[in-house]
């Protein structure tokens, strides 16, 4: 986003996280921001994305503030199953240095978005808070499921 759409969420209202993650409310959308390590300067305003982005950051799966806020109508229609499956599948720490796959994310993104894009699309349907798309992550894409796809496919090192 640009800062102006950024200062003017900081005008609304805020969840904050340990001063590592911070979410901007406006109206009916939310605003992700990170200075979290693991997240690298993470920045979006796609629900999807964040869930998966800030399911690599273990000491938050506890803070209720941010899985209880409730997903809206315009959220669900600003979704990438691309960058959300980025994330599920690993995220920077599998992609950007490449722990597991033996490819890269650009080269192998449609193998992805082919086996997974439908569960994304309904679990974004089924949702109602981040928690509860979180749990759908957990139970329909655990990264057991990814990495056996991924073996399948041959994507692994």
């Amino acid at each position: 986003m640009k800062k102006l759409n950024k200062a003017k969420l900081l005008e609304g209202d805020m969840v904050d996280y340990q001063d590592q993650i911070f979410i901007y409310h406006d109206i009916d959308m939310y605003f992700f921001d990170s200075q979290n390590k693991n997240l690298l300067l993470f920045s979006t305003n796609d629900y999807l994305v964040a869930v998966a982005a800030l399911m690599k950051i273990k000491d938050i799966y506890n803070f209720d503030k941010l899985w209880n806020l409730k997903i809206t109508d315009t959220m669900r229609f600003n979704i990438n199953v691309k960058n959300a499956l980025y994330w599920i599948s690993g995220g920077d720490r599998e992609w950007l240095q490449n722990n597991m796959y033996n490819n890269t994310w650009d080269n192998c993104s449609e193998l992805f978005i082919k086996n997974f894009e439908n569960i994304l699309y309904k679990i974004n349907e089924e949702s109602i808070t981040l928690g509860g798309c979180r749990d759908a992550i957990i139970k329909y894409l655990a990264l057991p499921n990814i990495y056996e796809f991924a073996l399948s496919k041959k994507l692994l090192n």
